[in-house]
């Protein structure tokens, strides 16, 4: 597999690849993994196998599925080769289980555009009811601020900005009395920017190589850090960004740099083709909606419950546009600013008169 898809890369970080450029999968080779597998499940008391996995991986290899993709990728580290088998399509999984339903209730707090979310699943737009509804916390609570003077556009990244956008990080900073998350969109613009961040409170970095062990340690030390305050540096759709509760003051602002979109890879622009060919929506379902998942998906670790208390700001230019600014919740008050360091310093006043700010 090296020989052959090392010699189909050459000068390139990612290829497509077919069926036939690889030899085909004896079916006794896969079976003797597969028995290896359950071998190790049944004497090791593990729920996991990579025997498992690979004899899954290589007998779907062979079929021809039009949603499916196949993807050579060298490692950034450029000691190995990753090549997966991949369904751009999310309603091959759950299509059966919408035809055996008499009902189906789909329900989430990040399923803005819902007609997206509709598609994309599946369901029958002729059968299916969309509905949003408010959130239940008081919107007192918390402040949204965007921050239209910098942008992490590609045709902007450059150490000017870079550094625009670190001095306005550390202003809001200076404006926060507690523990700070910042979300970026990448790894290569958190250190781009991390240099320009100037505070004397204690920076704690998500690594792009880290462990899960090494992510939970980071996670509870940041927590146990609420009274001080702390500033975390993490990535907007990494695991400290979603599915992850920072519940009272273990987190009181959020700051959300640029928008999360995929890098346009060779995965991304057949995500992009696929949907417009399926939906004739290929930019926005396939890059744009996403991005902006992300981005509120981050935002939404600040409020956690009706007594939590915090700011969010996210920071660029597009967040005005139309086409991102349609995917915020309709509830969410925005307040469009070009000095978010005063509204962020008013805001904590109303909750405490006597923070020295």
């Amino acid at each position: 597999m090296e020989e052959v898809l090392a010699k189909k890369l050459a000068n390139q970080k990612e290829t497509l690849v077919s069926s036939s450029d690889l030899p085909s999968w004896d079916e006794d080779l896969i079976g003797e993994f597969h028995d290896q597998g359950l071998v190790y499940l049944e004497t090791t008391n593990r729920n996991k196998s990579a025997c498992l996995k690979l004899a899954k991986f290589f007998s779907l290899w062979s079929e021809e599925i039009p949603s499916y993709i196949r993807i050579a990728k060298k490692w950034k580290t450029g000691t190995g080769i990753t090549i997966s088998y991949k369904n751009l399509d999310p309603s091959l999984a759950t299509q059966d289980l919408m035809d055996s339903a008499h009902s189906v209730i789909a329900m989430s707090g990040t399923l803005v555009p819902l007609e997206m979310y509709r598609d994309l699943l599946g369901f029958d737009p002729e059968r299916t009811v969309t509905k949003i509804y408010r959130s239940p916390f008081p919107k007192k609570n918390r402040l949204n601020v965007v921050y239209t003077g910098v942008t992490t556009r590609y045709s902007k990244r450059n150490e000017e900005e870079f550094k625009r956008i670190g001095e306005k990080i550390s202003e809001i900073l200076e404006a926060i009395p507690g523990n700070v998350a910042v979300f970026f969109p990448s790894y290569d613009v958190l250190h781009g920017i991390r240099s320009y961040i100037a505070t004397t409170r204690q920076v704690l970095v998500q690594r792009e190589s880290s462990k899960p062990e090494e992510t939970n340690e980071l996670l509870s030390l940041f927590k146990r850090m609420k009274e001080e305050g702390a500033l975390l540096l993490a990535v907007a759709g990494g695991s400290l960004a979603e599915g992850v509760d920072y519940p009272g003051r273990e987190l009181v602002g959020v700051i959300v740099v640029g928008i999360p979109l995929n890098e346009y890879d060779l995965e991304t622009k057949a995500l992009i083709d696929y949907y417009e060919y399926k939906f004739g929506a290929g930019w926005t379902y396939g890059y744009l909606y996403p991005a902006m998942a992300r981005a509120i998906q981050a935002a939404g670790r600040l409020i956690r419950n009706e007594d939590d208390v915090g700011v969010v700001v996210f920071m660029d230019e597009r967040y005005k546009w139309k086409n991102y600014k349609r995917c915020f919740p309709p509830d969410l008050d925005l307040i469009f600013t070009e000095n978010p360091v005063y509204a962020v310093r008013e805001f904590f006043k109303r909750f405490n008169p006597k923070i020295n700010l």
